[in-house]
């Protein structure tokens, strides 16, 4: 591929307004309910990380992708909120304006207006106001513009954005709140991957998860896109490399092929930038941004990169992610390879293996190669199941490992 690979900063459900935790991402006339105080600012800490970053990585931002819910209620002033907030980022961090892309969600509806409906024999005028209440506030124009709001092609050198709006049916008189993007979008998506075939790394935004996600307590998710079925075997079979999402406050990022598919896709649940706690399972599950850098793209056609994720700390700003239950995403965590436990443990023996032989060639010691020289099958693993599995085969060699990844590993005899 002869265009410089992407980078992307992910900012998504930032939920500018009522529901936000800072000032930095609500209005100064109606600040926050639930608003942290004495804390690191919020928007000027994301900028300074964000910049450092990607000049750690050597690369440059080729664009912000804002997977839904800029807003709290979608009121008029929480979108242009919203906007300004994010052209001020922007800004700082040399992103054109035109390469801001966005959706919307569940919360860029305005359920006051849909309401209205229920008065005047559901008028459908009215839930149409609420869906587009966010439209007049797009960034820029797509190449090619989609059914409803939120919904176009954008086309770069290097990459192609598909966004589509699962918010649009959002409605007050849904049975139970759920992702919606309606036959029209879908045939829409469809005609749009098919005449936008080529063209670098193909990526997909969309505000509702397309999967039913497990929760901490055992609950039948439904809040999840309709018509998720349809999306991904849409997005597998026409070679899409990454979906990008929001609307769950939880992280998630993994790597999925079947059988119709041209290749394996690459799926990232982006959390939440700025809500309150009372939205993040009690603040459990903390405040997020990712920055996405894709490598390459592999033989087979995937996308192979990484995402380095932070989450905010009211003390400290913005800070490498810790994995955990309810944030199961290392900092530093690679996509794209696809690997059974049976080649992972392969892969790993033979890097034991061959630790063990120059060891024996030197003080019955040596270095295991860095974390970026491994092989894709175990970069792609979560840092701590790597370290489980060195550790075990290390053990069946007579082994043993000092340190563990991301740090210097050192294997004695």
């Amino acid at each position: 591929m002869s265009a410089v690979p992407p980078s992307f900063l992910i900012l998504s459900d930032i939920h500018f307004g009522a529901f936000a935790v800072t000032k930095d991402f609500a209005l100064a006339t109606n600040p926050p309910k639930h608003e942290m105080r004495g804390a690191v600012p919020m928007k000027e800490a994301l900028i300074t990380k964000v910049i450092s970053t990607v000049k750690e990585h050597g690369a440059a931002l080729s664009g912000i992708l804002i997977p839904g819910d800029l807003t709290s209620i979608a009121a008029p002033g929480e979108f242009q909120g919203s906007v300004k907030a994010v052209e001020d980022i922007a800004s700082a961090l040399n992103v054109a304006r035109k390469d801001v892309f966005f959706t919307f969600g569940n919360h860029d509806v305005d359920w006051r207006i849909s309401a209205m409906s229920q008065t005047d024999e559901k008028d459908p005028l009215y839930n149409v106001v609420a869906a587009h209440a966010g439209s007049l506030f797009a960034f820029t124009p797509p190449t090619e513009v989609g059914p409803v709001p939120g919904s176009g092609v954008f086309v770069r050198d290097s990459y192609t954005i598909f966004s589509v709006n699962s918010g649009y049916h959002c409605y007050k008189d849904q049975e139970y709140r759920h992702g919606k993007l309606g036959n029209d979008q879908l045939r829409w998506l469809a005609e749009m991957l098919s005449k936008y075939a080529a063209g670098g790394f193909r990526m997909v935004m969309v505000h509702h998860h397309p999967f039913k996600y497990p929760f901490a307590t055992v609950v039948e998710d439904i809040s999840s896109l309709e018509e998720g079925a349809e999306l991904v075997d849409l997005i597998g079979s026409n070679g899409v490399h990454i979906v990008c999402h929001g609307h769950r406050h939880e992280p998630k990022l993994f790597t999925e092929m079947r059988t119709n598919w041209k290749h394996s896709v690459t799926f990232l649940c982006a959390g939440s930038v700025a809500v309150n706690e009372h939205h993040r399972n009690r603040g459990e599950i903390p405040n997020l941004f990712h920055l996405l850098f894709m490598d390459s793209q592999l033989t087979c056609g995937a996308a192979y990169g990484h995402v380095a994720s932070f989450q905010y700390r009211s003390a400290t700003g913005w800070v490498p992610t810790q994995h955990s239950a309810s944030t199961p995403i290392d900092h530093i965590q690679r996509f794209g390879i696809l690997a059974d436990a049976n080649q992972r443990r392969i892969a790993a023996m033979q890097l034991v293996k061959e630790a063990l032989e120059r060891a024996a060639k030197g003080d019955n010691s040596a270095l295991l190669p860095g974390l970026n020289a491994l092989p894709p099958e175990l970069q792609c693993m979560f840092v701590h199941e790597l370290n489980n599995l060195l550790n075990d085969i290390a053990r069946e060699f007579g082994a043993r490992l000092f340190g563990k990844y991301p740090d210097e590993v050192l294997i004695k005899h």
